[in-house]
C-alpha cells in the first residue's frame, strides 16, 4: 500500500526506559542557583487505542486503554523522575486526535484500518497531506467546531491522570495547540488553573486557521492564567534559530528583559535516532544557562502560580512555599489587561 511520504512526526516513538534514565541523568549534572536541577513539565496523553479490542468491535467505537496498564514500566520510571525532581507530569489529553474523525477513518477508509492493525497510533495523519486528518481533540477542523461534551471529555481525562499519578493536574496544553475561540469554558470547575502556550491558540473560522495570543499572566475565563511559550527548542527539526548556538542567544536576552523563559520542545528530540544530536545541543544550553546568576528552573505549574499569585508559589517537589521578585510594571499590567 503506498501512503505516500513520512511526516516528521511519523519517526516519533515511544520513549524507553534507558531514554529516560539518559535524559535525568543529564538534568542532574546541572543546578540552578538554589541547588535544584533542570525540570520537564512532561505533558502527558492518558491514554492510546486499545487495537485489538477496537478491532474486536469491528470499529463500532474506538477503546481507549489507559498509559499506566499499557505501560506500567515507563510508569515506575515517569514517578522515578518525579523523585528525583527532574520530571513533573501534566495532563495534556485523552487520545491527541479527534475521536470521531479517528473513528470515522478507521470504519470507511482500508488505508487508515491497515495502519491501525499494525499498532500505528495516528494513522493517516504520519503522512504528507493527510496531517489535518484527526485535527484535532478539542477542535474538529472539518465542522469548524468543538466535539459535543467536551468539558466531560477533558474532565474524564483529568480525572484518569490523577488516578495514573496520584495527584491533579494544575496546568495543560491543548493537542496540536488548538482550541476554539469560545472553549475555554470547557476548563471550568477542573483542577487546571494554568493554559499553556496560550500565545498560539489555533481555530478555524469560515475556512481559515486563525489564532489567539494571550500575553503570559493574563487572567483568563474561570479563574485561568494564560502561560505562552517564547522560544522553541527542537533541535531535530532541522531550523538553525531551534538548535543550541540560537537558543542560547534568544534565551540570554529574554533573561536580560526580565522576562522568564518557557522553552517548547518535544519527546521526539530525545529519542530514537534523533536523541545523540538533541542530547548534546541540551547538554551546551544548560551549561551556558546555569552559569547565569540567580537563575531559577521551575515547573510550569509554579510559574503559572507565582505569576498568578505576585511571586509567591509552592514548591511542587517539597511542598516548601518559595518567592519570585516581582519585576512587573504598568506597561506589560496594561498590556494584559487589554489582550483579556
Amino acid at each position: 500500500i503506498d501512503f505516500g511520504k513520512r511526516t516528521d512526526w511519523s519517526y516519533d516513538q515511544l520513549e524507553s526506559e534507558l531514554e529516560l534514565e539518559r535524559l535525568y541523568l543529564l538534568l542532574e549534572s546541572y543546578q540552578d542557583s538554589y541547588s535544584r536541577p533542570p525540570v520537564f513539565t512532561g505533558n502527558m496523553i492518558v491514554s492510546n487505542p486499545d487495537f485489538e479490542a477496537t478491532k474486536a468491535s469491528g470499529y463500532s467505537e474506538m477503546i481507549l486503554k489507559p498509559i499506566d496498564q499499557n505501560f506500567p514500566d515507563l510508569l515506575l520510571k515517569w514517578n522515578e523522575g518525579i523523585m528525583r525532581k527532574v520530571f513533573y507530569p501534566q495532563f495534556h489529553g485523552r487520545l491527541h486526535y479527534n475521536y470521531s474523525q479517528y473513528l470515522s477513518s478507521l470504519q470507511t477508509n482500508e488505508k487508515a484500518r491497515f495502519l491501525f492493525e499494525q499498532g500505528v497510533n495516528g494513522g493517516l495523519e504520519n503522512f504528507v497531506g493527510k496531517t489535518l486528518s484527526y485535527y484535532s481533540e478539542y477542535f474538529n477542523y472539518e465542522t469548524e467546531s468543538a466535539p459535543p461534551n467536551l468539558s466531560d471529555w477533558i474532565q474524564k481525562g483529568l480525572n484518569q491522570f490523577e488516578s495514573i499519578f496520584g495527584y491533579a493536574s494544575a496546568s495543560t496544553v491543548c493537542p496540536n495547540y488548538v482550541l476554539g475561540n469560545n472553549n475555554l469554558d470547557a476548563f471550568k470547575n477542573t483542577s487546571i488553573k494554568y493554559l499553556q502556550a496560550s500565545n498560539k491558540l489555533f481555530y478555524i473560522n469560515a475556512g481559515r486557521e486563525k489564532v489567539n495570543n494571550y500575553c503570559i499572566g493574563t487572567d483568563l475565563k474561570n479563574g485561568l492564567t494564560a502561560l505562552t511559550r517564547n522560544h522553541k527548542f527542537e533541535p531535530c527539526r532541522g531550523k538553525k534559530e531551534w538548535e543550541a548556538d540560537f537558543s542560547i542567544s534568544s534565551v540570554l536576552d529574554l533573561i536580560d528583559r526580565k522576562i522568564p523563559v518557557v522553552l517548547d520542545t518535544h519527546r521526539i528530540n530525545y529519542v530514537g535516532r534523533h536523541a545523540e544530536q538533541s542530547y548534546e545541543h541540551l547538554k551546551k544550553m544548560l551549561e551556558i544557562l546555569t552559569e547565569v546568576k540567580s537563575i531559577q528552573f521551575l515547573t510550569s505549574v509554579e510559574l503559572g502560580e507565582a505569576m498568578a499569585n505576585k511571586g509567591s508559589f509552592t514548591d511542587v517537589f517539597s511542598g516548601e512555599k518559595r518567592q519570585l521578585t516581582l519585576l512587573d510594571n504598568f506597561f506589560r499590567k496594561s498590556v494584559r489587561q487589554h489582550l483579556k
